[in-house]
């Protein structure tokens, strides 16, 4: 797979984009799961 060129400060910028979608998806499910435990 070819890497891209990503400047430096895009990439960085790249990597909290992705680490807050990932971390507000992560938050999502572990809501999701402490409602279906509340339901049972």
């Amino acid at each position: 797979m070819k890497q891209l060129h990503i400047p430096k400060r895009v990439k960085k910028y790249w990597d909290i984009l992705k680490l807050k979608d990932t971390l507000f998806h992560k938050a999502i499910h572990d809501k999701k799961l402490k409602r279906k435990d509340l339901q049972m």
